[in-house]
């Protein structure tokens, strides 16, 4: 089969020849039909998970197509079902295996499948870390993740506060319901910051960029609070930490990767299902997967104006 891969650190992508996997005992194989570019590809693309990678390793973490084969513990009735999955072996790819995936209702079309799970799982585990605590902070609050972050929070009853860097996207995060949105880049964002924290008492924040804002959201946590880092938006290192929130509140900066907490999303089916309407991502384009460079360097100009696809054939 044909997948997009990097042979070895920060090289090139390809179009490369590899055997058709084999699903193990509770695995499907899926034939992919669409496939999702995510912000952890372009990490996987810059060297960013590179301790954790093994080269060659296949691109692509979601996607939507029809189940091809099933592992010997599940029902072979499933095989040519409509699924959107998260996958152990890259979507990028014409099959692909997922352990972790939601069949597509009939009202879904596949190219919205396509980007329902990577960022609706990430937000759903987040969300049973923070627990029953009333209030959480979010950088990057109109990033695609962000904003379900922030819309399911407030199905739960929950009180987000929304960090943005420019003041004009302050009012689509007001129509969603969040009663406190901050701009970053303003004068007073620290004093504000604070005022709204007293208020909320957050004890959690939730960080996709890093550098010297995270710092700034550890301050204002309450005692034993924790940043839980989503992403490293800055490209930067976490800058000018203060060790005694650490040291003499038991404040916390906790990493946070959707493989290592997959045991922790609860009954996510059913809030997926509950929820489709926050979920479905806007899609910004869909290209043939022969024109992935050309996916990718759009991706990258425009990370939150919506999914991109890869059309797989």
């Amino acid at each position: 089969m044909k997948a997009i891969r990097i042979l070895k650190r920060r090289s090139v992508p390809i179009m490369d020849s590899i055997p058709i996997p084999s699903p193990m005992s509770r695995e499907v194989l899926v034939k992919m039909e669409y496939s999702a570019i995510n912000p952890a590809d372009l990490a996987t693309l810059v060297g960013a998970y590179d301790e954790k990678s093994e080269y060659p390793v296949t691109l692509g973490l979601e996607g939507s197509g029809r189940i091809e084969s099933v592992g010997q513990e599940l029902d072979a009735r499933l095989i040519g079902r409509r699924i959107a999955g998260y996958f152990r072996i890259g979507s990028w790819s014409q099959f692909a295996i997922s352990n972790l995936w939601h069949e597509i209702p009939d009202d879904l079309s596949s190219e919205q499948a396509a980007g329902i799970m990577v960022n609706p799982l990430t937000a759903i585990s987040i969300l049973n870390l923070v627990g029953d605590q009333g209030s959480f902070i979010v950088t990057a609050a109109m990033s695609s993740l962000g904003k379900i972050l922030i819309k399911l929070g407030l199905t739960q009853g929950k009180r987000p506060i929304g960090i943005i860097r420019k003041s004009s996207q302050i009012e689509e995060l007001k129509q969603l319901g969040l009663e406190n949105v901050l701009d970053s880049s303003s004068k007073d964002f620290p004093k504000k910051l604070k005022e709204v924290s007293e208020k909320e008492k957050p004890s959690f924040a939730i960080d996709f960029i890093g550098s010297t804002i995270t710092n700034s959201l550890l301050k204002v946590l309450q005692p034993d609070g924790t940043v839980i880092i989503v992403g490293n938006l800055s490209a930067k290192p976490c800058e000018k930490v203060d060790l005694t929130n650490l040291i003499l509140e038991s404040k916390k900066i906790k990493g946070f990767h959707l493989n290592d907490y997959k045991d922790n999303l609860g009954n996510w089916e059913s809030i997926l299902r509950q929820n489709y309407s926050l979920f479905v991502p806007k899609i910004a384009s869909i290209k043939n997967w022969t024109n992935f460079q050309e996916a990718i360097t759009e991706y990258r100009g425009s990370l939150s104006s919506g999914k991109i696809l890869l059309k797989i054939e």
